[in-house]
């Protein structure tokens, strides 16, 4: 009787453990692994009677590698390029400065998800690819008048 006990307590332990480790993960406590692309903001404005989207905090020497803009609940309206990434024609990533969209045709009373990667060409990781950095956010376009306005969203 006594090893059925023990063999119980054994199995409540393991399981306790292995949801306590799955809440760690799920909670975000788990670190960044190497090689993963850190996530940080971007920012919409008009510019123009334009959409702009911008990257703060780059770093020196990032240049634009790929954008992806999505309509929220459109699964058809979507847009996914690279940036020329050739040595030499390589696009600067210049904070605050709009970022090419590509004359993405945005739409009024829409929402939009953007994702920009940003790679450091002279940074090469051990399997030889570079390393780089995701911008991500999301905003909504209105009008309130005869102006455009982009509102951040979640």
């Amino acid at each position: 009787m006594k090893n059925k006990t023990s063999a119980a307590w054994a199995l409540r332990k393991t399981a306790i453990m292995a949801l306590v480790l799955a809440g760690l993960q799920l909670t975000g406590c788990a670190r960044q692994q190497p090689g993963q692309s850190e996530v940080y903001r971007t920012y919409a404005k008009i510019v123009g009677n334009k959409v702009c989207i911008t990257l703060p905090h780059l770093h020196s020497g990032e240049k634009l590698f790929s954008i992806y803009i999505s309509e929220r609940g459109n699964v058809n309206r979507f847009m996914m390029r690279q940036y020329p990434w050739q040595k030499g024609k390589y696009l600067a990533a210049v904070p605050g400065k709009c970022v090419n969209d590509f004359n993405f045709p945005y739409v009024i009373g829409r929402g939009y998800d953007v994702a920009i990667q940003v790679v450091d060409p002279s940074v090469v990781t051990i399997s030889g690819a570079t390393q780089g950095r995701v911008y991500s956010g999301a905003f909504a376009l209105w009008r309130a008048g005869d102006k455009l306005q982009v509102v951040p969203v979640i």
